[in-house]
């Protein structure tokens, strides 16, 4: 057997007899990338947890794809657990190279009270993917919650993963064009959640810094407030906040809803101290913007939160425009 690349392949016995192919055989080269129609690997395992759950209605798994036209398309899925656990990590399918996944988790179906975020993923191959809730969550039994998913294909324009031979599960799932207006899916949809109850506890404190005028001019007072929080489910110590105010904003000062101790001077540091699990505060900065501003400035005022032993650095530091554009936006980066 010659063919481009090389010599030489497997001779192959077919289960069809002899009147197919030559007399019942077929060869397949060397080095071939596949055999057939599809081809799959596994590039993962998880460790077995005689403590886990996956949560989930697609018995059958992704053998449906759905669509509205374009890459993007979103689906929801609500599960209810049956006992005090964690959630540790959402799972789903692809159905073609992505450039955008987009995972939420809400306390309601109408995307309110956000529990957490996992954002801006992309996957080479389609197929079976999981992504870690950092930290875990807190999950109350026959309390129910969403996990939505923003799917946004390479190319193929049916996004939202779906199991076709499944039982239905009614009103558990749903899917959407535009992730605002639902409607409940006619198969079940391929999103899953994996929980358990065995579980470290972790710190993870955030913050959101916003300032709450959104029109302003040279000379004008300005308020800035930093929203801190423990969104973990331990308590968060040693706990630092960094504002780095901007020299444009003249006589500075600030109050907390929360007991702080000022240890800079060039820029505010703040000792927080202790954070409990949920426990949040607010410090708010006041001053005015120097008179001699250009008409047409432009402030960028950065702040920073830290804590011992930090479940995660994605929602340490957040930023706050001024200026420009007579439109706010909190900016919140995250490292990867």
């Amino acid at each position: 057997l010659t063919y481009t690349g090389g010599k030489g392949g497997w001779i192959v016995k077919n289960s069809w007899g002899t009147g197919w192919g030559d007399n019942g055989y077929f060869t397949i080269a060397y080095g071939s990338a596949k055999i057939g129609s599809y081809a799959s690997f596994m590039y993962a395992w998880q460790d077995y947890d005689p403590y886990g759950e996956l949560m989930y209605y697609d018995e059958g798994g992704w053998t449906l794809s759905l669509g509205y036209g374009n890459t993007t398309g979103w689906g929801m899925a609500r599960f209810i657990p049956t006992k005090d656990t964690y959630l540790t990590r959402v799972e789903f399918w692809t159905t073609d190279a992505t450039t955008d996944v987009d995972v939420y988790v809400y306390d309601g179906p109408n995307r309110t009270n956000l529990l957490r975020q996992s954002l801006d993923h992309s996957f080479d191959e389609p197929g079976y993917h999981s992504l870690p809730v950092t930290p875990p969550l807190p999950l109350t039994a026959n309390d129910d919650f969403f996990v939505t998913i923003k799917f946004t294909n390479k190319v193929y324009t049916y996004p939202i993963p779906m199991d076709y031979y499944g039982p239905k599960a009614p009103g558990f799932t749903y899917v959407s064009n535009n992730g605002t207006f639902w409607s409940e899916a006619s198969k079940d949809v391929a999103i899953r959640a994996r929980t358990s109850t065995n579980i470290n506890p972790v710190p993870d404190v955030s913050i959101i810094k916003q300032v709450p005028n959104l029109d302003f001019k040279p000379g004008d007072p300005i308020t800035f407030t930093l929203t801190i929080d423990n969104i973990g489910n331990k308590l968060a110590e040693q706990v630092a906040v960094t504002d780095i105010v901007p020299s444009e904003v003249l006589t500075p000062s600030f109050a907390s809803t929360l007991p702080i101790t000022p240890t800079g001077t060039q820029k505010y540091v703040w000792d927080v101290g202790s954070l409990y699990p949920g426990q949040t505060g607010v410090i708010t900065i006041y001053g005015q913007l120097d008179p001699s501003l250009a008409a047409d400035f432009i402030l960028l005022n950065w702040a920073y939160i830290s804590a011992l032993n930090d479940a995660s650095l994605n929602n340490n530091r957040s930023a706050a425009i001024v200026g420009g554009y007579k439109v706010f936006l909190p900016l919140v980066l995250k490292q990867h």
